[in-house]
């Protein structure tokens, strides 16, 4: 019994939810100054305060950037610093990169705290990148071991393509031997569309013929609306001829809140008319805290429901899963239907 008792409470221990994180506290980068500082072949370059205090940039990830260069001016190590000094992770992953140059391609490797290469989520600790005219054209990832790899993603590279002005206007994915090959999210290519400042208003979906291809969301294209910070404030899904059209998932308008330091907020659902659409759980939107996602009503409320309960505490699971056991131990036999019954709804709403 005591063993028992003690399995359930490191599993609610371990399943208890994140500690909230602040990500409106503190300065973002565009609030503050930059001072650059020079040691030997080092460059540090820092956020400061009005005071002139280091500080981190909340947006950014970290407070200094520490670049070291080789004889010819190029960047060869660049690993992040927090306000105190000490090594901080970029997107909770990498601690710095570290550069190789030769005459047509740059090699760019993850590293970890102690400078060692690491493997990122995606797959993959190195880039090759091929150089063309001074600008990145392709990209091919591999392994710790100098192998190529296949990202997450599905593809082994990819490929920038660009216009008069220099912008780059296209991407597409490649196999290991530089082929244009479909991806996990249904598409070979991927073409961007820019205003008449360079900003990206738009996207749109190719096979590896070129012609138009659903992605696997169920849409053909792209179209954004940004808000003044430059995060996308809203996302239109468009059709084979550019025209709004609903995804998989019902909804054709997504619109996105922020928090100070970029990471989403809220999603809120729309149909093409701009009126709230509500999903599969009657949701109308999520509102994302730590690693849950809270179902909203149209109002943008946290709707009362057993997902919300499950997703902002998921310790209740285990709590819930006793509360069953207990019932089928002392419930009487003739209501054993009742109860399966019961559960495999339960099962079903929860898909």
């Amino acid at each position: 019994m005591l063993l028992i008792v003690s399995i359930i409470l490191l599993s609610i221990l371990a399943l208890l939810p994140d500690a909230d994180v602040d990500h409106d506290a503190g300065y973002t980068a565009s609030e503050l100054s930059i001072r650059e500082t020079v040691d030997g072949s080092v460059i540090s370059t820092s956020h400061v305060n009005p005071d002139g205090v280091i500080t981190d940039a909340i947006d950014m990830g970290y407070a200094t950037v520490c670049r070291m260069q080789d004889d010819d001016g190029r960047v060869v190590e660049e690993r992040y610093l927090d306000a105190n000094g000490y090594p901080v992770a970029r997107y909770e992953n990498f601690h710095g990169l570290s550069y190789e140059y030769d005459e047509t391609s740059t090699v760019i490797t993850y590293l970890d705290v102690e400078g060692n290469p690491i493997i990122r989520s995606d797959g993959y600790s190195t880039i090759v990148r091929t150089q063309v005219d001074g600008r990145a054209y392709d990209d091919f990832f591999y392994d710790l071991n100098g192998q190529q790899v296949q990202c997450s993603g599905g593809y082994y590279g990819l490929r920038r393509g660009y216009n008069a002005e220099g912008q780059n206007i296209s991407l597409a994915f490649l196999d290991k031997d530089g082929r244009a090959v479909c991806t996990l999210s249904g598409y070979a290519i991927m073409t961007y569309q820019r205003d008449m400042n360079g900003t990206v208003v738009g996207k749109q979906y190719f096979d590896t013929d070129g012609n138009p291809v659903r992605s696997s969301l169920g849409k053909y294209g792209e179209f954004y609306q940004r808000n003044e910070q430059g995060y996308t404030g809203q996302i239109t899904y468009l059709d084979a001829d550019g025209n709004p059209a609903p995804t998989n998932a019902g909804y054709t308008i997504l619109k996105c809140t922020y928090h100070r330091d970029g990471t989403t907020d809220t999603d809120m659902y729309f149909d093409a008319n701009g009126n709230p659409k509500a999903l599969s759980k009657r949701q109308y939107g999520i509102k994302r805290s730590g690693r849950a996602n809270i179902l909203l009503d149209r109002n943008g409320n946290v709707m009362p429901c057993v997902d919300n309960l499950l997703n902002g505490f998921p310790c209740m699971v285990v709590v819930l899963g006793c509360v069953v056991c207990l019932l089928m131990i002392a419930l009487p036999k003739s209501l054993s239907v009742v109860r399966t019954v019961v559960y495999i709804a339960f099962i079903l709403y929860e898909n």
